[in-house]
């Protein structure tokens, strides 16, 4: 179950971004920036978690769980930052 946290954080930071770009013009960039900083808190928490739990034990079937789930933190705050740019380089509601 664990291993789809980071994409599923991603997509609720994605679907946000963009129903609040739709709804709030001024306010994007603030509210933007703390679901920004909340899905990489959630990533932070969840990789560290199991980056320690891949280091106990890389040879076993948890520990390539564990693995794959710290390289889906990894791509999903990449595809975090992918969302979030646009709303802070280009002008809001332009």
């Amino acid at each position: 179950m664990r291993i789809v946290l980071a994409p599923a954080v991603w997509f609720v930071h994605f679907c946000a971004v963009y129903v609040l770009a739709t709804v709030l013009c001024e306010q994007l960039v603030p509210t933007t920036a703390a679901a920004t900083l909340a899905a990489f808190g959630a990533y932070a928490v969840a990789g560290v978690r199991d980056w320690r739990v891949w280091r106990g034990a890389p040879e076993s079937q948890q520990g390539f769980l564990s693995f794959t789930h710290v390289v889906l933190c990894i791509l999903s705050t990449v595809g975090t930052l992918w969302v979030a740019y646009p709303v802070f380089a280009l002008p809001a509601c332009a």
